[in-house]
């Protein structure tokens, strides 16, 4: 559901026909609405909604990247600074 609120704020030309596709094959194959959009980008969409589909998934996988390394720094810079203090 949360995908639902996100998926065309700010409006990124994802219309009412192409979520109904995409809950549809969701259903259909029993996946995740995210895991369908795979599958939508892969054989089931117009181009128009192939590209505004393919460019929000990319700015998906390109924040949770994002966040991943954040993670990461930050959980090297905590070990790093305990060390210091404690002398090690």
């Amino acid at each position: 559901m949360a995908l639902q609120r996100v998926i065309n704020t700010p409006a990124r030309g994802i219309g009412k026909t192409t979520l109904e596709t995409l809950e549809r094959l969701a259903l259909e194959t029993g996946q995740s609405t995210w895991d369908a959009l795979g599958a939508a980008i892969a054989n089931r969409l117009s181009v128009a909604a192939l590209m505004a589909i393919e460019s929000f998934r990319q700015l998906i996988l390109d924040a949770q990247a994002m966040m991943t390394l954040t993670r990461g720094q930050a959980y090297r810079r905590r070990g790093a600074g305990r060390g210091r203090r404690h002398g090690l």
